[in-house]
């Protein structure tokens, strides 16, 4: 699947934040069933959120070709340079002949390919795994549980509203690496690539509607002169360190984005009438 698909996404548990094993537990015993647990979550308008290593990919790649567009002189002509994600086949054939080829076998050149390398912990931002109910609440103050019903108009009582509030588990915290090869025809194209790519170094990559992510570019390696059988051309590497945040949809068969609502509460006053002869 390319990268710049978009698969859609299941959404498992949508009517429903109960865990199957709760479900089960609730079928067998009644009892059991705790009404605050059920939800209706079909007519959401807010989205579960979930944020996965195919977003991260897509945030880089989007800045790479929207915001960095790195170009080139060639004959006099500016030409965009284009960024694409190196798959496995792609990426071995780099590994074996040092350079890219089209789908006609011709070389491709200027070009720009990141391949996603390693993940791991991000030891800066700790996260405590003993507690999974750490949550970030999102309230949403309109509701529908606060329609007006005439109720307090007719009774003067006065009732403090509900808000509906979204529980989001707090992310896992990882740095993901990016090796990044760039080939152009000649020196001053490279040196004009790297300009532009380093001057975003340190930026949140990523598009400003969805995800953002930090990024670090520690060194460009020196250019690398590669021989084909259409003369040299010119390779140079590195690495892209990025600081992003993981949040499964479903962990442990349970939905991490929550819904609950505030306790709504009524507040009635008495009132009592009596004579100035009751009070002596």
């Amino acid at each position: 699947m390319a990268i710049n698909e978009t698969p859609e996404r299941n959404k498992p548990l949508v009517d429903s934040q109960l865990s199957e094993q709760d479900r089960k537990t609730y079928a067998n015993d009644p009892s059991k069933t705790n009404r605050a647990h059920q939800i209706k979550r079909s007519d959401d308008e807010f989205k579960n959120i979930a944020v996965n290593i195919q977003d991260i990919d897509e945030a880089i790649l989007f800045y790479f070709n929207q915001v960095i567009k790195p170009k080139v002189i060639e004959n006099q002509v500016e030409v965009d340079v284009p960024v694409i994600y190196g798959d496995p086949e792609s990426w071995k054939a780099v590994q074996r002949d040092g350079f890219m080829r089209d789908k006609k076998g011709l070389l491709l050149v200027p070009v720009v390919m990141a391949r996603r390398t390693s993940i791991s912990r991000d030891d800066s931002v700790p996260v405590d795994k003993a507690d999974r109910n750490l949550v970030h609440q999102f309230p949403i103050k309109w509701s529908t549980k606060n329609r007006y019903d005439r109720f307090s108009l007719l009774t003067g009582a006065p009732r403090k509203e509900t808000y509906e509030v979204y529980n989001v588990v707090v992310p896992d915290y990882v740095i993901i690496n990016y090796d990044c090869v760039i080939w152009t025809t000649f020196v001053t194209q490279m040196n004009k690539i790297v300009e532009q790519i380093y001057y975003s170094e340190g930026h949140y990559w990523g598009d400003r509607k969805k995800y953002k992510f930090s990024t670090r570019i520690d060194s460009f390696d020196q250019n690398i002169e590669v021989n084909t059988e259409l003369g040299r051309i010119v390779r140079s590497n590195f690495t892209l360190n990025v600081r992003g945040f993981l949040i499964p949809e479903v962990a442990n068969n349970q939905i991490t984005t929550q819904k609950t609502f505030t306790k709504q509460q009524v507040v009635l006053g008495i009132e009592t009438e009596v004579s100035i002869k009751d009070v002596k």
